[in-house]
């Protein structure tokens, strides 16, 4: 189950401890990378995907929970 739970559910923080000093890309390909994922999509890809293309190289601080 907790495999299970691991790959398929989740759940969004209002505070996402993301690292303010790096931008939303850096964050992304942060994670994406220490937790040894496949990159199906570009991290560019991704965040077009959710709408947020144009916010890819702000830093975190900037943008609105």
């Amino acid at each position: 189950m907790t495999r299970f739970r691991g790959k398929n559910v989740s759940y969004i923080f209002q505070n996402f401890k993301l690292i303010e000093n790096l931008t939303v890309k850096e964050n992304i390909d942060l994670i994406i990378d220490l937790n040894g994922l496949e990159r199906n999509f570009s991290t560019k890809e991704i965040l077009e995907i959710v709408g947020l293309g144009n916010k890819m190289n702000s830093y975190v601080y900037n943008l609105s929970g």
